[in-house]
């Protein structure tokens, strides 16, 4: 797996873009903890997804095909919480196992022989 800096800037700064949106519609008890959250999550995603590339095309393809899947849950659950009132043990237990589930399957894809 090689890396684009210029895209993976460009990713990271998208993620921070997003995560200021959350943060200025969450609700008033929430808001740090939903940016740092989100920054982290759409940061690795993102990352992932633009900013490297895979040796093999078809693990790349399935790559993005999973870090899409996985950017359009994470936008609709940040999106409840910042417009809901949930617990915020729940939140970071949530989106934590996910992201380690995603995290998970994306290191076994690029470990994969092909």
């Amino acid at each position: 797996m090689k890396i684009n800096f210029i895209k993976l800037s460009l990713a990271i700064v998208a993620s921070a873009l997003i995560s200021f949106g959350f943060y200025s519609s969450a609700q008033e008890g929430n808001k740090t903890l939903l940016a740092t959250c989100s920054m982290v999550v759409f940061s690795l995603v993102l990352g992932l997804a633009l900013g490297t590339r895979a040796a093999a095309p078809r693990v790349a393809l399935v790559t993005r095909a999973v870090s899409t899947v996985f950017f359009l849950f994470a936008l609709l659950a940040n999106a409840c919480f910042a417009l809901a009132l949930f617990s915020p043990t729940f939140y970071v237990v949530g989106c934590g196992l996910a992201l380690c589930t995603y995290l998970l399957v994306i290191y076994s894809l690029q470990h994969e022989k092909a």
